[in-house]
């Protein structure tokens, strides 16, 4: 796991990240000063908590594949508390999108066949390099995770359509 992670960071650094820092100049010279303090604001937070995510995912990577793993209380209030914190930053970030749509257009069709080519650069990376254990057996027992029940919906579109 750890050469998977080691790459997708080599990856990224190199190839993802120099694209990134462009665009973001780019939308820094769009954005009102008050939605680049906002949108600093949102990086910040989502740092944090991908951090978090990844700390979670390489504590279960550890783990046996038999294990059985109990979500803690507070793992549960986390993730909870992280999937409000996201919508929030998703409809701040909506909100601003909106004050500049025919940039952000053009931003997005410059963007898009880049982003097509990195997700599957990094998802060969990621098939590649996945132990025997998870590509055959992912979902067909393994390790379970108590406590999943009690997370939040972390995408409730199905509700509204």
């Amino acid at each position: 796991m750890d050469r998977i992670v080691a790459e997708v960071l080599d990856y990224s650094t190199r190839t993802i990240e120099p694209e990134l820092k462009l665009q973001r100049v780019r939308l820094d010279k769009i954005l009102l000063e008050g939605e680049k303090k906002q949108i600093d604001q949102y990086r910040a937070l989502t740092q944090v908590m991908a951090d978090s995510i990844m700390n979670f995912q390489m504590k279960l990577v550890q783990m046996k594949e038999d294990t059985v793993y109990h979500l803690s209380d507070s793992e549960i209030d986390y993730y909870n508390r992280s999937q409000k914190v996201m919508r929030d930053i998703i409809a701040g970030c909506w909100n601003i999108l909106d004050n500049h749509q025919d940039e952000f257009a053009e931003l997005q069709k410059d963007m898009y066949p880049k982003m097509v080519i990195w997700q599957n650069e990094l998802m060969e990376i990621v098939s590649k390099n996945l132990p025997n254990s998870f590509r055959n057996e992912f979902g067909q027992g393994g390790m379970r995770i108590l406590g999943m029940e009690q997370l939040g919906p972390n995408n409730m579109s199905p509700v509204f359509f």
